[in-house]
């Protein structure tokens, strides 16, 4: 299997190519939200690439983070890494927050009346 290229060198030499750097911040449930956005982040940009014909470069060649953000970013290259894969490693950040730090199995807390509400039913 032929190893991809990631150097972010451009056909013309040693001049560095146009490369996408991911800054995420902290603040707790701002993470959440963070995850959320990777999403359609993520699609727009391999999108972009598609129409260009540079599907096989690195959506972000830079990712970091502060706090929660550092947490995420971990999480979303270690993915990535383990995947290949830039939506696989979202859909994995996405479960993390679901599975691991959502709010559950509390005796008395029903989300019943919040998801109604925002539904519209």
């Amino acid at each position: 299997m032929k190893k991809k290229d990631y150097s972010g060198r451009s056909n013309q030499g040693n001049t560095p190519a146009r490369q996408r750097a991911l800054v995420l911040q902290g603040g707790g449930a701002l993470g959440a939200y963070e995850a959320g956005v990777l999403e359609v982040l993520c699609k727009k940009l391999a999108d972009e690439d598609k129409e260009c014909r540079r599907e096989d470069r690195l959506i972000f060649y830079i990712v970091a983070g502060t706090s929660i953000g550092a947490m995420n970013a971990a999480i979303f290259v270690s993915q990535f890494l383990e995947t290949q894969n830039w939506e696989k490693a979202v859909e994995r950040l996405q479960k993390f927050w679901t599975d691991q730090l959502a709010v559950k199995d509390i005796p008395g807390f029903e989300l019943y009346p919040f998801t109604v509400f925002l539904s519209g039913d």
